[in-house]
């Protein structure tokens, strides 16, 4: 690999080195920021889904407690 990137293609660069070293640091660190941002994506969706989860009980209990309670004062105003 060395010889097809180095000038002579017969003898390696001596200063051509293929080995990153810090490769594992990096390639931890990458892991890590996935980690994060992945448990942070499914942190707000949960939150999103709770939410979304919430509004509906509440429109539900508009929507059962409005029924109720605006009838008897259609029935009041009509008579």
């Amino acid at each position: 690999m060395k010889c097809a990137i180095s000038s002579d293609k017969t003898q390696p660069d001596k200063a051509l080195s293929l080995i990153k070293q810090d490769l594992v640091s990096d390639l931890r660190n990458f892991a890590l920021d996935f980690h994060e941002w992945q448990e942070n994506r499914k942190r707000k969706l949960k939150h999103a889904l709770k939410k979304e989860a919430h509004g509906m009980e509440e429109e539900k209990k508009e929507e059962d407690g409005g029924g109720e309670g605006s009838s008897p004062v259609n029935e009041v105003s009509l008579e």
